[in-house]
């Protein structure tokens, strides 16, 4: 017999994050703090990118890890909250950030 099975995506989240602020910024690391969605997302994906705003935006039902890349940026915190820590910054350079809400987890995820 054929089977199969598919996955439905969570809801998309209806409101983003704003009033995006740096602070406690050093040589290498900064802090950084949003005010959440409301209504409040399942969690947040932050993209950063040296020089320029990053350009790609995630793609729904795909996990992505602190670290990895995604088009030209890469994946700076993924979390719930709305404060983090960044390390590993260039020094002298204009770092820039773009955060993503997210509802689901895995194959569901809906940024």
């Amino acid at each position: 017999p054929l089977t199969g099975n598919r996955v439905t995506l969570a809801p998309e989240p209806s409101t983003q994050a704003n009033g995006m602020v740096f602070s406690n910024v050093q040589t290498s690391t900064a802090s950084l703090s949003f005010t959440a969605a409301n209504p409040v997302p399942d969690g947040y994906l932050g993209v950063r990118r040296t020089g320029l705003a990053p350009t790609g935006s995630p793609v729904d039902g795909i996990t992505y890890s602190v670290g990895g890349t995604l088009v030209d940026g890469t994946i700076a915190f993924i979390g719930s909250g709305s404060n983090y820590s960044l390390s590993g910054l260039e020094s002298n350079a204009n770092t820039f950030i773009a955060v993503y809400a997210f509802n689901g987890t895995g194959a569901s995820t809906n940024y």
